[in-house]
């Protein structure tokens, strides 16, 4: 194995794990919204 071979395996995780990171929060944000938007709308706050 190169050099570059062995930096670029020390990264090839970091994708997946930020695109679990992002699915995560975007999931809580979008559905705190549409919770918060329905207690509005249905006047439960």
């Amino acid at each position: 194995m190169t050099p570059r071979q062995q930096r670029d395996d020390a990264w090839t995780g970091m994708g997946t794990g930020w695109a679990i990171t992002s699915t995560m929060v975007g999931g809580i944000a979008a559905w705190g919204g549409i919770g918060f938007l329905a207690d509005r709308w249905l006047g439960t706050d």
